[in-house]
C-alpha cells in the first residue's frame, strides 16, 4: 500500500468499461471540487488532465494522517455517488444499466448498485524531478495523443495543467508548481492545514492495483490509451456504505498480486509498466530482474540490453512481426515474460494495448479491437476459450503460451483456434523463450525447436544445456531432463528434482502427471492437480495426488480408476483436496503442501 507522505504520486482513475462518464454528465466541476478538498487535506495537485473517461493526476501528499490510497479511494466514492445522481437526473437509463450489470454478485448482496469506476486505480511514485517532468509531459499531451483529438494543441485543452506550465496561464484549476515543493513549504503548510478525515482506515480499506499502464510519450511505437478493466479489490463506487469487497477470484490464478492495505508493497519502479518503458527508452544497458520462484526461492539476476535485443529479434523473425502490428500485453511485467512483451513492442514498433493480468483480458477491451500478437498463461487461455471472446484469438499471427504447462484438456480445447498457438520454453536466464512448439493446426508439433542462434546440448544428468548470443555465449545448465533429438530439437521430460524414489522405483513427476491427466479426461474429471511426495517409512517416498476443488470429491472413486491404468508404484498412496492452490505471480502452481 502507498503509505508514504511528502512524496509525489502519478495516479490514474478510470471509468468502468472506459465509458465517457465525465463528459456525459459534464463532471469537470465536481472533479475540481475534489481537487479543492484534497488541498484542504494538505494533498496538492501538481498536474492533471481530465479526459472524457479517465483522470491522470500528479498528487503530492504532505499529510502523514492520509495515504494516497485513502485519498484516491475517498475521491472515487465521492465522485461515483455524484455521477450516478447526475445520470439519474439526466435520464441516462442505458448507461445506468451498464453500471448495474458491472456489479459483482457478492457486491450486489451487500447492496451495491453501480460499478462506476474500474475496480482498481494506478498509483506510481515519482522519485525525482526528472520523473515528475516525464509524467507531466505525458499528462499534458494525452488530449492529442493516440485516438484522442480534444484540441488543436495540447496547451489549448482547458481541463489540463498544460497551459499553467507551458503558457503561465491558469487552466480549469490552479495547481501547485512542482518546483515549489520544499521542506520549508511542507512544514509551514502542514502546520496550517486542518485535515478532514471523512473515514477511518477500517471504514475505507482502499487497495491499489500496482500494475496498470495506459500510454507514454513516444512517437514510435504508438501506444494505445485503451486499458481494459483489471480490478483488484472493489472500492464502494456508488454509495458510501460499501467500501469493502473481497479479492476477485480470478486474480490469484493468473499472476496478479493483490494484497491488503497493511501488506501491499510499493513495487520496484524498474518492474512496472510505466517505469520499464521509460528506462528502456533511456537506452539503459543492464537490467536486474527477479525470477518467478516456481522452483525455489525467487532470485535477482542481471541481463543486458544486448541479450534482450537478441531475444526480440528471434521472436520478430519467428512470427513475422513488424511495425504497426498490434500486441496485447496482459501478463505481469514484473517478470521476464511481460517485460519482454513491452520491449518487443517498443523495439519493433508495434501498437500495444496493456492491461492488468486478469483471467480473461478480453472482457473489458473493445469488442472490435483485435491483436496480431498475444502472450498468455494457460489459465488465461482457458478462461478466454470458455468465454464469448474465444473467436477473437483467430485474428492473431501468433499466440504464445508460457508460465506453466499446458494441460491435456486445454490442449484439446485450443484446437478450435485457427490462429497458431505455441508453447514456449525458456526462463529468466535465457531472456524469455528460446524454443517453440506449435500446439494446433496442420503444423502441430511434438517437440520443441530452438531458434537458429541457439545451440543445445546435455550434461551428464541428461539435463538441457543452452548456449548462444542470448546467453552471452555462456552455457546455461538447466535442471530440465530432455530427450535431445539434435542440437535444435528436444522433448521435455521433466525437472531432475521432480523425481520420486518410491520403493527403489524412480518416478518422473511430469510423466506421471501426463498419465493422470489422460485418465482424468477419460473419466470426465477436470479438477486441477499436481503430483508430489511425502516421506514413508516403508517406501522411502510415497506418491501423493493433490487436487484443487471447492467441491467434495469422491477420493475412493478417483483412486479406483487410477489403479486400473497406472503401475503399482505410480498409484497415489494419498489424495489431498485443497480449495485453492498457492501460485506464483506468473501463474505457476507452487508444489507445496501446507
Amino acid at each position: 500500500m502507498h503509505t508514504e507522505y511528502f512524496e509525489t504520486y502519478f495516479c490514474t482513475i478510470t471509468c468502468y468499461k472506459w465509458l465517457s462518464l465525465f463528459q456525459e454528465v459534464n463532471f469537470y466541476d465536481a472533479i475540481y471540487q475534489w481537487f479543492n478538498h484534497l488541498k484542504k487535506q494538505n494533498a496538492h495537485v501538481l498536474g492533471y488532465v481530465i479526459m472524457p473517461n479517465h483522470i491522470h493526476i500528479l498528487l503530492f501528499n504532505a499529510n502523514p494522517q492520509n495515504t494516497i490510497n485513502r485519498l484516491i479511494g475517498n475521491g472515487k466514492r465521492f465522485m461515483a455517488y455524484d455521477i450516478v445522481k447526475r445520470l439519474e437526473q439526466n435520464g441516462k437509463v442505458k448507461i445506468l444499466n451498464i453500471l448495474k450489470e458491472g456489479v459483482q454478485e457478492n457486491e450486489k448482496r451487500k447492496g451495491k448498485k453501480h460499478q462506476v469506476f474500474r475496480l482498481s486505480f494506478d498509483a506510481k511514485e515519482c522519485f525525482d524531478e526528472r520523473m515528475i517532468e516525464q509524467k507531466l509531459d505525458y499528462i499534458h499531451r494525452n488530449p492529442v495523443n493516440g485516438k484522442w483529438n480534444l484540441a488543436n494543441d495540447y496547451t489549448d485543452y482547458i481541463h489540463s495543467s498544460a497551459s499553467f506550465y507551458e503558457l503561465d496561464k491558469k487552466g480549469g484549476y490552479e495547481v501547485l508548481h512542482y518546483k515549489k515543493i520544499t521542506n520549508e513549504f511542507v512544514a509551514s503548510d502542514f502546520q496550517n492545514a486542518q485535515p478532514e478525515n471523512t473515514t477511518t482506515p477500517s471504514e475505507s480499506p482502499v487497495r491499489d492495483s500496482e500494475v496498470d499502464y495506459k500510454s507514454t510519450k513516444t512517437q514510435s511505437p504508438r501506444l494505445n490509451d485503451e486499458v481494459g478493466q483489471a480490478g483488484t479489490l472493489s472500492e464502494g463506487e456508488s454509495d458510501f456504505q460499501n467500501a469493502q469487497s473481497p479479492l476477485r477470484e480470478t486474480l490469484s490464478e493468473v499472476g496478479f498480486s493483490a494484497t491488503t492495505p497493511s501488506e501491499a508493497p510499493v513495487r520496484d519502479s524498474e518492474v512496472t509498466n510505466h517505469s520499464f518503458i521509460n528506462v528502456w527508452q533511456s537506452t539503459q544497458q543492464e537490467f536486474t530482474i527477479q525470477t518467478s520462484g516456481s522452483t525455489g526461492k525467487p532470485k535477482l539476476i542481471k541481463i543486458t540490453r544486448k541479450q534482450m535485443l537478441v531475444s526480440i529479434e528471434n521472436t520478430k523473425n519467428a512470427f513475422g512481426l513488424k511495425k504497426d502490428d498490434t500486441a496485447l500485453v496482459c501478463i505481469n511485467s514484473a517478470y521476464i515474460g511481460g517485460m519482454m512483451m513491452l520491449a518487443r513492442s517498443l523495439e519493433i514498433g508495434m501498437e500495444m494495448t496493456v492491461v492488468e493480468p486478469t483471467a480473461n483480458p478480453f472482457e473489458e477491451i473493445e469488442t472490435d479491437k483485435n491483436f496480431n500478437f498475444i502472450a498468455l498463461v494457460p489459465l488465461q487461455l482457458e478462461a478466454i476459450l470458455n468465454s464469448s471472446h474465444a473467436h477473437r484469438l483467430n485474428n492473431c499471427k501468433a499466440i504464445i503460451i508460457g508460465g506453466a504447462a499446458v494441460s491435456n484438456w486445454l490442449l484439446d480445447k485450443l484446437q478450435q483456434v485457427t490462429a497458431p498457438i505455441y508453447a514456449t520454453y525458456g526462463m529468466t536466464e535465457t531472456v524469455s523463450h528460446i524454443a517453440l512448439k506449435r500446439l494446433n493446426g496442420e503444423k502441430k508439433a511434438d517437440v520443441f525447436t530452438a531458434f537458429d542462434n541457439i545451440l543445445l546440448s546435455q550434461d551428464d544428468r541428461g539435463c538441457l544445456v543452452i548456449q548462444g548470443a542470448i546467453t552471452n555465449h555462456e552455457k546455461i545448465i538447466t535442471n530440465d531432463k530432455v530427450e535431445l533429438l539434435n542440437d535444435k530439437q528436444f522433448n521435455l521430460l521433466g525437472r531432475i528434482d521432480h523425481v520420486i524414489n518410491s520403493g527403489g522405483v524412480k518416478i518422473q513427476i511430469e510423466q506421471l502427471e501426463s498419465k493422470v491427466a489422460a485418465i482424468f479426461k477419460k473419466n470426465n474429471l477436470f479438477s486441477p492437480f499436481f503430483i508430489t511426495s511425502k516421506s514413508d517409512t516403508k517406501l522411502g517416498e510415497k506418491v501423493v495426488l493433490c487436487m484443487e476443488s471447492k467441491k467434495v470429491l469422491d477420493t475412493d472413486k478417483i483412486l479406483s480408476f487410477l489403479k486400473l491404468s497406472l503401475d503399482k508404484f505410480e498409484v497415489p498412496k494419498e489424495i489431498i483436496i485443497l480449495s485453492q492452490f498457492e501460485r506464483t505471480e506468473t501463474g505457476k502452481v507452487r508444489r507445496i503442501l501446507n
